[in-house]
């Protein structure tokens, strides 16, 4: 038997909403970054504060970006590497639809977003120098 796609139909427009709502302050992040590093490779990630291992999670976070994260939504970008170890430790499934940073076609910025019920993974053009 099928599971019902609409089980966890809140959480899933969550994640879409989460990564709507906070596109433009991930992005700005993430340019700030770059620009102080142009070969970084970053994602914007969101993590929504009822997320299951919200706290190793958080942990991992803070080390990453030496900001304490209170309790709540964190986000901001950080280190793909970072991210990468948090979705194989607790979604390796995601991994697979985690967009590159690079492409043919210019810079985007891969996004994640954490929720209770599971991880969404987007993508957004960045702007050129000068846009």
């Amino acid at each position: 038997m099928q599971p019902d796609p609409f089980l966890h139909f809140a959480e899933q427009q969550r994640s879409y909403e989460l990564i709507e709502q906070y596109r433009a302050l991930l992005v700005q992040d993430a340019l700030e970054i770059l620009r102080r590093d142009p070969d970084a490779d970053v994602v914007g990630f969101i993590l929504d504060g009822d997320t299951p291992d919200v706290a190793s999670i958080r942990l991992a976070l803070q080390k990453s970006t030496g900001r304490d994260h209170p309790p709540g939504i964190v986000l901001g970008a950080v280190q793909r590497a970072v991210v990468v170890a948090i979705l194989r430790a607790n979604a390796p499934a995601t991994l697979e639809h985690l967009p590159p940073m690079r492409t043919v076609a210019g810079l985007q910025l891969p996004m994640v977003a954490a929720t209770r019920n599971g991880y969404r993974c987007a993508a957004t053009r960045l702007p050129m120098a000068g846009e």
